[in-house]
C-alpha cells in the first residue's frame, strides 16, 4: 500500500536455483484476494529466464525489464513472482495473513499467500515475500490555476469552500 505516490521499477528475489531460471511477474491493482486463482484480471510484466543466484543471494530482475507501475497514494498493489519450474524460493512462513511486515514513510508490505507453479498450483497461507522492491517517488501533479471550462455534469450536493 503506497503512503505516497510511488513507482515501482525493480525487485529482487530469492530462488533456489543457481543459473538460468524462467521466472514471471504478475501485477495487478488492489489486493491479490478474490483472485489467486486465474490470471485474468493480472498484468504479466515480465516473463523471461533470469541469471539466479541461490538462496539468501538477491536475484534481480534486469533492470528496464518492465516499465514503471505507478502506484497512487493509499492505493495497494498485488504482484505475484512466479518460477514454472519451481526455482522461486520467494516467500518465508508467515504468522497472519494481512499483517504488516514492513513500512516506511512511502510503502506498508503485508503478509499474503505463496503459490506452487502458477495460478492453477497449491495456495500457502500465510506467507511473507522474500525480496526487494526498487522505488521512487513519483511527483506529485500541481493542482490547475484555472477552473476547468466545462462544468462537471454531475455536480455534489454539497457546495465546497473552492470556486
Amino acid at each position: 500500500e503506497a503512503k505516497n505516490n510511488i513507482f515501482i521499477h525493480g525487485l529482487d528475489i530469492n530462488t533456489k536455483a543457481i543459473g538460468p531460471a524462467k521466472m514471471e511477474l504478475w501485477t495487478r491493482a488492489g489486493t491479490y484476494k478474490g483472485h489467486e486463482k486465474s490470471s485474468s484480471e493480472w498484468r504479466l510484466l515480465f516473463n523471461s529466464t533470469v541469471q539466479g543466484n541461490g538462496l539468501d543471494v538477491p536475484t534481480s530482475i534486469p533492470a528496464g525489464s518492465f516499465s514503471p507501475i505507478l502506484v497512487n497514494t493509499d492505493e495497494k498493489r498485488a504482484f505475484y513472482v512466479a518460477c514454472p519450474k519451481g526455482a522461486c524460493q520467494g516467500y518465508i512462513l508467515g504468522t497472519e495473513e494481512g499483517s504488516v511486515v514492513e513500512s516506511n514513510s512511502d510503502m506498508i508490505i503485508y503478509e499474503g499467500i505463496g503459490r506452487r507453479l502458477g495460478f492453477d498450483g497449491a495456495i500457502y497461507s500465510p506467507r511473507i515475500w522474500s525480496g526487494s522492491l526498487y522505488y521512487s517517488l513519483a511527483p506529485t501533479p500541481e493542482p490547475t490555476s484555472n477552473p476547468t471550462p466545462v462544468p462537471t455534469p454531475n455536480p455534489t450536493g454539497e457546495p465546497t469552500s473552492l470556486p
